[in-house]
């Protein structure tokens, strides 16, 4: 919420009477009570002593602003009340014309009301600026120079709660913001209205959730900040015992870290945008502590995310379009991993663990330096031989595997298929014309001939 704008006190003008109506002393000054036309058109009601306003009176400029209070010399000096012509008021102490001492001002609209101290018009010292009539919406605190100035508290209309510095009418220093409706709480430094240095941000929730399961989750963050994101070095606790231990850069995870996992397991290394980074020349990118497990369901998520038109760097799209092979390719190398090790589980259907230096093997079996990663590419890895199996020789699956591969695109797979298919049915003419007693079956009717073979096996002595 912006701060609402004070209004100005009028300046006293030179007392240049154009008519008076009131007493006046034996040797011609206005003395006790008079009214008194000004010149530029202003007027006074109060009283006088040795010609000057003094005493109590009701002075109003032209403008229209009034103020009725304590005169002294022919200004407005003591206790007093200005009221603007928008509705504006202010009651209390007044120097010189001008706000100062204890006063209460409330704004035109009515809503906006400051109580405090001032000093030459302006808010300065210890006050309380409220923001709706029932006084629900409040900063309160220091102000120097009409803006919040040293210690204070604002409490905003969403509920929201900053107890802490301020400078410049800013959040500066260290201070604390809560968020009741979400649960979060930072605690910290700020800088300009950011939480700026080193500082605590935690998340907690207690209570039902929609479907009536009883809930409790509380992350924390506690670490450096800038100019209102996590940067630099900081440690994140996640609600299910999770946690990353490392640097940070615009709220993500970037430099070196670590992340520990609820099981207990470890990633140590480099991350880039919120993500681990395998080396360029495909060593392992953590320093493992005992096993990982691959969560291709959570792969899978994360591929849909991916905008159609934008090229998928994390993830190849055959993720999508693949998951049972890709779940399969895995169950395959944690299977045989774990049998390797002599840990096979009772059940292989479920999820085997995968140690860190075994699936990083996989990896470099299969080539893989970056962040892509495809079924064909896993599958490489997981059975090097694939393109030995005599189903990838037949007519279409040879195609089919190098569109997986991602070697060709999806309509280049169709049309070899296609030529694969016609040059195998031009070689099987040409073979079957070789037997004289099968020319009457070549023919381009496939009714007539299916019809021809039929009768010849029909004739043949199978017995």
């Amino acid at each position: 919420m912006s701060k609402p704008r004070g209004v100005v006190e009028p300046s006293m003008v030179a007392v240049s009477v154009n008519e008076y109506v009131g007493d006046v002393s034996r040797a011609g000054y206005y003395e006790g009570h008079g009214v008194a036309h000004f010149r530029a058109g202003h007027r006074y009601e109060g009283g006088f002593s040795k010609g000057k306003m003094s005493g109590t009176g009701r002075y109003q400029w032209v403008d229209g602003i009034v103020y009725e209070g304590d005169f002294v010399d022919n200004v407005a000096t003591g206790v007093g009340k200005y009221t603007w012509p928008d509705g504006a008021t202010y009651v209390g102490d007044v120097r010189r014309g001008l706000r100062h001492g204890r006063g209460v001002q409330a704004f035109a609209d009515g809503r906006v009301k400051y109580d405090g101290e001032w000093k030459d018009g302006m808010r300065h010292g210890i006050g309380v600026l409220t923001f709706d009539p029932d006084g629900y919406a409040r900063y309160t605190g220091e102000w120097r120079d009409d803006q919040k100035h040293g210690t204070g508290s604002m409490r905003y209309t969403s509920g929201n709660v900053y107890e802490g510095g301020w400078a410049c009418d800013q959040k500066n220093g260290r201070g604390v913001m809560s968020w009741p409706d979400s649960g979060e709480k930072y605690e910290g430094d700020w800088v300009d209205g950011k939480p700026h240095g080193s500082g605590t941000h935690t998340w907690e929730r207690i209570g039902d959730s929609e479907d009536a399961y009883w809930f409790n989750t509380k992350n924390s963050y506690t670490g450096q900040f800038a100019a209102g994101m996590r940067q630099g070095y900081g440690q994140f606790a996640y609600a299910n015992g999770s946690g990353y231990d490392g640097y940070w850069y615009a709220d993500k995870k970037h430099g070196a870290g670590a992340y520990v996992f609820e099981d207990g397991s470890v990633f140590k290394g480099q991350f880039l945008d919120d993500r681990p980074v395998i080396a360029p020349d495909g060593s392992a990118p953590f320093e493992p502590t005992d096993h990982l497990r691959l969560d291709v369901a959570d792969l899978m998520s994360e591929a849909e995310q991916v905008r159609d038109d934008e090229p998928a760097t994390s993830l190849d799209f055959t993720l999508k379009r693949y998951s049972s092979e890709l779940r399969a390719v895995y169950r395959r190398a944690a299977v045989a991993a774990a049998t390797a090790a002599g840990r096979m589980p009772a059940n292989p259907e479920k999820a085997v663990p995968l140690s860190v230096p075994g699936f990083v093997r996989l990896m470099r079996r299969a080539g893989v330096a970056g962040a892509d990663v495809t079924v064909a590419t896993l599958a490489r890895a997981a059975h090097p031989a694939w393109r030995d199996l005599p189903a990838v020789r037949a007519v279409g699956y040879r195609q089919g595997w190098q569109f997986l591969a991602g070697d060709i695109d999806a309509q280049t797979m169709r049309d070899k298929a296609v030529v694969a298919t016609r040059q195998l049915a031009k070689r099987q003419m040409t073979w079957m014309r070789q037997w004289p007693e099968l020319d009457n079956c070549v023919t381009d009717q496939p009714e007539q001939a299916t019809a021809m073979i039929v009768k010849r096996l029909a004739a043949l002595d199978l017995a």
